[in-house]
């Protein structure tokens, strides 16, 4: 029996509780089908060739369940399995006789079929002319019917009829859709047609395939303009593609090769999608891609060509950020970003708003970024203490901002050589996520695992490059002597092959070994990616031996250190294969380099190397300051180092007001923000029920005019409440201040406070829109929310409800529950769903680790408190008080059906209370809201 005979005797065979119907499509290694329980639900069955295969796939799986493990019910050989959600496909038998040119139909409804242009899961693309009257050629695009079983096809017909009277540059318009009857085998399939205006070119994903080397970076430029321009005129409508890869997107042949978006089956209202890739991201994938080819096969550029370059880099490192709480979904705005980056054909980045460059990854300018940071902060003894330091923490904490202004480059570009020149160590910054992560995209985990010499020699290469330009700086400033470019040129004879093509007599300047290492740089990137052989790889100590070099025989570095400020070496970023060739280079204790790594939580794979385990504390330090901030409410020093961040962005853009002036102090009725809170609840049911009975609105405001009349509203406002709100992360504060500013009109000129109320309105509605981006995590993101809604809720019903807890003679606290106690976390097993939703909802910081000094190899902590950011969104306070502990057996529970059990636990709680005249329990209230939201 063949393979392929193989997996086609699996149709109509049950497995695992379900009847495979169909095949509905294959890729290497692994058969779809279409299938059924007894019950009729419907799942999709991947059949793959091994375990490996089966495994590999499974993380781009739709809605994944299960693997599983059988027996083929014919021979009883192993099938290896992975279960997942349903979606509706084109079974493979009916989409191969449609393309077949001998089984396909001539004609549909008066087009005569020429070629087939394209397919996909759902439907299939010809070029077609009609047979009576002009030979226009057409598009005609036929679909399964079922896609519509539960809509009609006019809203696609609609929206497309919509965007291309938008922007008839990027849209096809529409002209005609019916349904269409078709037999295959013996079976009836009724199929839906679409004709479209038929548009003559390529894919991107064509182009890319057969020829990248037509890429350049005037068509980087056009494209990524073009194309966000595109998603904003959707978005404006209201509309999101669903499915913008790059088979989608044609380019006309003509010049310039303009994209048009194709295939909106998939389309529909703007939200949070259920794939794994919105249209922003999507689109983050065609610019590193064609960036890529242009620096794969234009090795030599102009200026202009780097400075697009440069420009796309930094708006990749906004788009693609892993985490769908911090991702942008505004095209508009990031249309705006990339424009602001080109003035007069220069790249220029100037602070024009206060809260513009949240993402300090933006920021090309070292100057820039260098006056935009604070000039201390809480942890700079650990980044200066000389051993290796992992920083971890949740995005935005300004991590990547003090790495960079820490750096000897960054110093001197801010005209700061003499304070780089004076301090005892020389720091080179490294970026994971534009080395590795824009560099590497997609390579095969087997590969990385396979190849890790090379990996550490691509390493050792970037940290050389960054040497190199670090040494132009000093030859800049005058401090670097021919003598020294000299050495620099004996020790790159002496550990590498790059100046084996320079004569021995020569004697290239800095600025030419730059260059020299900089192309070696990205041919041994694609050596990596193209799995070719890579000739002259450096030593295991080549850093070691680097540093030596530096401080030895350097003037302006004698007797310094080494620093390698390695930022965002996180799974996501650099994966695990990778840094499994690394973690020893970075983390081992020597006395020649430190590094100063920085990562998410859970980002790095500190598991055996080379025989030994690295180890926190004998290997390296650890500062957590998800932690830091979260455990602990921000300190003084905390507090002054954020001000500092927010005042010099003021003081740059000539704003007259500060944060004291225009944020103020927090001051609440109650004392506290809890008090207050607690307090107004009690009021507003005591004037309830003092009301006579009438219609439900009249008497909520009657009862809010008069909590107010009393001073008892809780307001969630000033510097105190922000910074307490934000836990340390940099990036939130900017976006909620930016998003304060504008809505309640601060200008450059204002000096006045703005009102608790208005602050309170900002802040509210910033939370509701952080939490509901929860739901955009792949996979999981609706599981997620809906266990932050149910904790969120039962923390705000025990807060305003529970008569408060005993701390002495005359004295009650409310009852403030942030955390979550997990019994036995060291026995939950991380791939449950249980488990891995445990750790995802610390990856994600939703929870933030509640435990100090703990070893990080990937163990899941017991003790987690909810992101503050969250709480407004419930009326919670920001502190606490109490601990929800829950077994490992009722955690399962509360993720299977946490509104239930989440009620449970209030019922409980406020059942042991001696309290009488309990107020009747509403629970959720919230829930159905933010589910809508």
């Amino acid at each position: 029996m063949t393979s392929e005979q193989f997996y086609e005797s699996q149709v109509g065979q049950k497995f695992a509780g379900y009847t495979l119907d169909c095949i509905l499509d294959n890729d290497e290694g692994s058969h779809w089908y279409d299938s059924h329980a007894d019950n009729g639900e419907r799942v999709i069955v991947y059949i793959s060739a091994d375990n490996a295969a089966r495994d590999r796939r499974r993380a781009g799986l739709h809605g994944f369940r299960t693997s599983i493990d059988g027996r083929h019910p014919l021979n009883d050989s192993p099938v290896f399995a992975s279960i997942g959600d349903h979606r509706r496909m084109m079974p493979k038998q009916l989409r191969e006789t449609l393309r077949n040119p001998d089984t396909r139909p001539p004609n549909i409804a008066g087009y005569e079929i020429e070629c087939v242009l394209g397919h996909g899961y759902k439907g299939i693309t010809f070029r077609v002319r009609q047979t009576h009257g002009p030979k226009t050629p057409y598009a005609l695009k036929l679909t399964i019917a079922e896609e519509y079983t539960d809509k009609t096809f006019l809203p696609e017909v609609d929206s497309m009829a919509e965007l291309a009277l938008a922007d008839r540059d990027h849209f096809p318009q529409i002209h005609h859709c019916d349904y269409f009857d078709f037999v295959c085998d013996g079976v009836l399939h009724r199929l839906v047609y679409f004709i479209e205006e038929f548009v003559k070119g390529s894919t991107l994903e064509g182009i890319l395939r057969t020829s990248p080397e037509s890429l350049n970076a005037t068509f980087l430029y056009n494209y990524t303009s073009e194309m966000l321009s595109a998603l904003a005129t959707m978005q404006a409508c209201k509309l999101m593609h669903d499915d913008l890869h790059a088979g989608n997107v044609i380019l006309i042949d003509r010049s310039p090769r303009r994209p048009i978006l194709i295939d909106f089956g998939s389309v529909k209202a703007r939200g949070v999608t259920k794939k794994s890739r919105d249209d922003i991201r999507n689109l983050a994938s065609h610019i590193a891609a064609i960036a890529n080819a242009i620096q794969q096969y234009t090795p030599v550029r102009t200026s202009q060509e780097d400075r697009i370059l440069l420009a796309c880099e930094s708006l990749l490192a906004f788009m693609s950020d892993d985490d769908p709480m911090r991702r942008p979904d505004d095209a508009h705005d990031l249309e705006e970003r990339f424009a602001s980056f080109f003035s007069l054909g220069s790249l220029q980045q100037v602070l024009k708003h206060p809260f513009d460059f949240g993402n300090a990854e933006e920021v090309m300018d070292n100057s820039l970024l260098y006056s935009l940071s604070a000039k201390s902060f809480p942890w700079r003894a650990q980044m200066e203490a000389s051993s290796h330091l992992l920083v971890i923490g949740p995005r935005g904490s300004g991590k990547t901002t003090v790495f960079r202004s820490m750096s000897f480059k960054c110093l001197s570009d801010a005209k700061l050589f003499e304070d780089a020149i004076s301090r005892t160590y020389v720091g080179l910054y490294i970026s994971c996520n534009r080395e590795f992560r824009q560099r590497f995209s997609a390579i095969d985990p087997e590969l990385l695992t396979r190849r890790q010499d090379d990996i550490r020699h691509y390493l050792h290469l970037v940290i050389l490059r960054e040497f190199v330009t670090t040494l132009g700086v000093c030859n800049i400033n005058g401090n670097l002597l021919e003598a020294e470019t000299s050495a620099l040129r004996e020790f790159i004879r002496s550990h590498t092959m790059l100046l084996n093509a320079v004569p021995p007599d020569a004697s290239p300047e800095i600025g030419a070994i730059e260059a020299i290492v900089t192309r070696e740089v990205s041919r041994c990137r694609m050596a990596l990616w193209n799995d070719q052989d890579i000739e002259g790889l450096t030593s295991q100590g080549f850093i070691a031996d680097l540093a030596a070099f530096a401080t030895k025989s350097i003037g302006a570095f004698l007797g310094k250190t080494l620093y390698l400020f390695v930022d965002d070496y996180t799974e996501g970023k650099v994966p695990k294969e990778a840094q499994r060739a690394l973690n020893h280079i970075l983390f081992v204790p020597n006395s020649s380099y430190k590094c100063k790594i920085s990562s998410e939580v859970f980002g790095v794979a500190l598991d055996e190397t080379y025989g030994n385990f690295l180890t926190q504390d004998r290997d390296y330090k650890e500062w957590n300051l998800g932690t830091e901030y979260c455990v602990n409410l921000p300190t003084i020093d905390q507090k002054s180092f954020l001000k500092e961040i927010v005042d010099n962005r003021l003081r740059l853009c000539n704003y007259s007001g500060r944060v004291d002036t225009v944020i103020g102090n927090s001051k609440y009725a109650g004392g506290t923000l809890a008090r207050t809170l607690k307090r107004e609840a009690e009021i507003r049911r005591e004037k309830k029920r003092a009301k006579k009975p009438g219609p439900q609105e009249l008497v909520d405001r009657m009862v809010q005019r008069e909590v107010e009349d009393e001073g008892f509203v809780a307001e969630y406002h000033g510097w105190d409440t922000i910074c307490d709100l934000c836990t340390g992360d940099v990036s939130n504060i900017l976006e909620l201040l930016n998003r304060m500013y504008e809505e309640c009109g601060v200008k450059s000129d204002t000096e006045g406070r703005i009102t608790p109320q208005q602050q309170s309105s900002v802040i509210e509605g910033y939370s509701r829109q952080y939490i509901s981006k929860i739901k955009g995590i792949p996979v999981f993101g609706e599981r997620l929310f809906a266990i932050v809604d149910a904790f969120g809720n039962m923390a705000r019903q025990l807060l305003q409800e529970h008569p408060g807890i005993d701390r002495g003679p005359n004295r009650k606290d409310p009852y403030q529950v942030l955390r979550i106690e997990l019994d036995e976390a060291g026995n939950v097993d991380p791939e449950s769903d249980s488990g891995r939703i445990w750790k995802l909802l610390q990856r994600y910081c939703i929870f933030i680790d509640a435990e100090e000094g703990r070893s990080r190899r990937n163990t899941l902590s017991s003790r987690v408190l909810l992101r503050r950011i969250f709480c407004p969104v419930f009326r919670m306070s920001l502190t606490n008080s109490e601990s929800w502990t829950i077994s490992r057996q009722k955690w399962e529970a509360f993720c299977n059906d946490p509104k239930r059990r989440a009620e449970a636990f209030v019922g409980g709680v406020l059942e042991s209370t001696s309290t009488s005249d309990r107020p009747q329990q509403t629970f959720g209230f919230l829930s159905q809201g933010l589910t809508n939201d």
